[in-house]
């Protein structure tokens, strides 16, 4: 790219910088949880059908399959995947935001302690199986972002990748709902009709399938021992038993655990506010005319994350259930960028430099959401690791 260097080709150079670090990083922690058979970021990838069908067994499947032809340790395939899918998304993302302009609230979302920082400040809640679906739904938004009515080719083929989303991990039902956001808002903004079937089939294919594992996919204590066994068998260490091969999985038991966990969670709905202010950002910056645009991407918004309630209900993992939403909202929201030119069709005024520059570092560095357990909010942002990297490294 020639020219000057303007304000513009600065923040995407910050934002390419940033997702380029976020994938370094997450390639060399991962040899963190993959060297020591973690069973709770490697487990849930190796449950598989051999015990017979079981709930996100599809995965394990497939892995175990080429493990068995390969003669390849489990993990490697399990890293290969999880790897390729925290490079695919930030990729895909670049790809979405080509021709539009960076704005301030946007950029707060990509650094955003919430989205892509969040493996990175939380190791133990990296590489779970939703970032299937970050993938997933970012390819969802390109091709929506071509000026064309969604063919039966295309409804065939991410209908057949969200019902074998839903043998990944059935939890993933709650956030199917942004395919739907994702098309609403950008018909919406490229002023093109919304056409029901395009809007609606992806989630009643997800529940459906969803539906049908929950009536016929087993999850009892000894199929688990028999999957526990396949594993040790192929040279994994046994501590992968210890996650989620030895978790209850008794809806009334989850249930159970995760009101138990909401009363030293204080502070998780101060997270759930800190992962979406970039949108009260977005609603201060645009101009008066265009606010009936803004008000309806936030009540499509606000719908889609009020239908992953029920989640907090089922499973603890309240970091990771609010780092999937707020991911999902970054994904979904692309649609709302205005082009880049000189006559935008989305005007929107101009950051305010030095201003803009302090409010991203402080956002991105100040804080941080507890995967798991704790009161949700802590203050080990990447500020004061790097401090703390720094003075112990002199």
């Amino acid at each position: 790219m020639t020219g000057p260097v303007t304000r513009e080709r600065l923040v995407w150079g910050f934002v390419v910088l940033h997702l380029a670090v976020v994938v370094l990083r997450m390639a060399t922690l991962s040899g963190e949880w993959t060297d020591a058979a973690n069973g709770w970021i490697l487990g849930d990838w190796l449950l598989s059908y051999e015990a017979g069908f079981a709930r996100r067994g599809l995965p394990g499947a497939l892995i175990l399959a080429l493990c068995d032809a390969t003669s390849w340790s489990p993990l490697v395939f399990v890293r290969a995947i999880q790897l390729a899918l925290y490079a695919a998304t930030p990729a895909l993302v670049l790809h979405l935001v080509r021709g539009r302009r960076l704005e301030l609230w946007f950029v707060l979302l990509v650094v955003s302690p919430a989205t892509f920082l969040f493996p990175v400040l939380n190791v133990q809640g990296a590489g779970r199986k939703e970032i299937l679906f970050f993938a997933l739904l970012a390819s969802w938004c390109l091709v929506l972002r071509r000026d064309r009515v969604l063919g039966s080719g295309g409804r065939a083929v991410f209908g057949a990748a969200v019902a074998a989303l839903m043998l990944c991990h059935e939890g993933l039902l709650f956030f199917v709902p942004f395919f739907t956001a994702a098309y609403l808002i950008a018909q919406r903004c490229n002023d093109r009709p919304i056409r029901p079937l395009d809007a609606l089939f992806l989630p009643l294919t997800a529940l459906a399938v969803a539906a049908l594992v929950g009536l016929f996919g087993h999850s009892d204590g000894a199929a688990y021992q028999v999957l526990c066994a396949g594993l040790v068998a192929r040279g994994i260490d046994p501590s992968i038993c210890h996650g989620v091969l030895g978790w209850p999985t008794g809806l009334a038991e989850n249930l159970r655990i995760s009101l138990q966990a909401m009363r030293s969670a204080e502070l998780y709905p101060l997270a759930g506010g800190l992962a979406l202010l970039p949108l009260l950002v977005l609603v201060a910056a645009r101009a008066p005319a265009d606010h009936p645009r803004v008000r309806y991407l936030l009540r499509v918004v606000g719908a889609a994350v009020a239908l992953t309630a029920p989640l907090y209900f089922l499973g603890a993992d309240f970091g990771r259930w609010i780092h999937a939403t707020a991911m999902s909202v970054l994904l979904v929201t692309i649609s709302a960028l205005p082009p880049r030119g000189p006559e935008p069709c989305d005007p929107a005024p101009r950051w305010s430099g030095l201003g803009a520059v302090a409010i991203t570092l402080a956002y991105m560095s100040t804080w941080m959401i507890q995967h798991h357990g704790g009161p949700g909010v802590g203050g080990n942002g990447v500020m004061w690791r790097l401090l703390r990297a720094l003075f112990a490294g002199g």
